[in-house]
């Protein structure tokens, strides 16, 4: 999970990347922001469609780590902070 901080004068709102190169990666994923976004309840949210990138590894590391990445991007708006 990557956080990223994206100056606005918005509040109240997330963008928040997920990855997973371990298992079945898609159900991994969709997992974790459902879990997400049960315990935040945004008024609005918005995932990204499923994206595969090469894992970013040193040349020398084993070779079963080179599973390549399934990512996604989730939007929240009007979080629940309180």
């Amino acid at each position: 999970l990557l956080f990223m901080a994206i100056p606005s004068k918005r509040k109240n709102f997330a963008l928040l990347s997920f990855g997973s190169n371990l298992g079945d990666r898609k159900v991994n994923i969709e997992s974790g922001m459902s879990r997400l976004l049960a315990e935040l309840k945004p008024n609005f949210w918005k995932t990204s469609p499923f994206f595969e990138n090469p894992a970013m590894i040193p040349l020398e590391s084993p070779k079963n780590w080179r599973k390549n990445f399934l990512n996604s991007v989730v939007y929240m708006d009007g979080l629940n902070l309180n």
